[in-house]
């Protein structure tokens, strides 16, 4: 099992991939801006859902479900953490 750390930066790296650097800045802003903190702008360019489960892939995972509360729980500390270094790759990882 990936470490949150492991799988926000297979996360980042993705949506580096999908975005362009202005698309980044702006999905950080509009992030950094917005009042629900439930709410990220990576949506507004991307299936950042689908990015996610791509990171997860790296790994060997696959989604099961909200019903597997440990796996909700890692990817909710994925996201957040991703959102956090504002979707920049910061650690080399092993998959």
């Amino acid at each position: 099992m990936p470490t949150a750390e492991q799988l926000a930066d297979a996360f980042c790296e993705i949506l580096n991939e999908w975005l362009t650097p202005d698309e980044i800045r702006q999905v950080n802003e509009h992030n950094a801006a917005e009042m629900d903190k439930h709410v990220c702008h990576s949506h507004d360019f991307c299936d950042a859902n689908e990015a996610l489960l791509q990171a997860m892939a790296k790994f060997g995972l696959d989604f099961t479900g909200a019903s597997d509360q440990p796996q909700m729980v890692l990817l909710n500390d994925t996201w957040n953490l991703a959102k956090s270094r504002s979707f920049k790759p910061t650690i080399a990882h092993e998959v």
